[in-house]
């Protein structure tokens, strides 16, 4: 399943496109190919695809859903690193990261909910887990605390698992997750 969507979804579909044209070069179906492919990947790469694209994840994960009355915490995903930030004194959170902890500070206002900030050394060799660079921005710039950090996932899957073990060992069983749309189906199916 995840094969095929890969090849299906740009810029994949548009450059297989173009390799089975340029092999069928000398037929008029292999220039259509090749054509069509860089249509395609044009046509993928605009804003207003992506932003339509991004509209149908966005429907299933509303900004804004009502609340569920039996959520004991709030889990933000770490989204990346920025790993040489000289105006931060090194590394720091991504962009992506970011936005997620300025939602989780929100709902952490709005609900009183604790936080759960969750994320590893991807590649192991980093000098910090993403969930400290995470904490260290929610408590140092946006005054908001942090209960729970979790320090050894490597992927989204060790995210969910490792997370649900700190909320468990606290008693709670639902929680709030934040994240972006993209990332949200693998989150919730992890």
């Amino acid at each position: 399943m995840q094969v095929l969507e890969l090849l299906i979804l740009p810029p994949a579909s548009g450059l297989i496109a173009i390799v089975l044209g340029l092999l069928f070069w000398g037929r008029r179906l292999g220039k259509g190919l090749v054509y069509a492919g860089i249509a395609w990947l044009y046509v993928a790469a605009t804003p207003l695809f992506a932003g339509w694209l991004l509209a149908g994840l966005e429907r299933g994960y509303p900004v804004a859903p009502p609340l569920p009355e039996a959520a004991g915490a709030i889990v933000v995903l770490a989204g990346g690193r920025h790993p040489d930030a000289p105006e931060y004194g090194g590394e720091t959170v991504s962009p992506h990261s970011l936005e997620r902890l300025r939602y989780g500070a929100r709902l952490h206002r709005d609900t009183g909910l604790p936080l759960l900030v969750s994320g590893g050394r991807g590649r192991g060799d980093e000098p910090a887990a993403e969930a400290d660079l995470l904490a260290d921005v929610l408590e140092g710039e946006l005054g908001v605390a942090v209960r729970w950090r979790e320090t050894e996932s490597r992927n989204t899957c060790e995210n969910a698992l490792f997370s649900a073990h700190l909320l468990a060992e606290a008693g709670i069983e639902h929680a709030l997750l934040v994240s972006h749309a993209l990332h949200m189906p693998r989150a919730v199916w992890c």
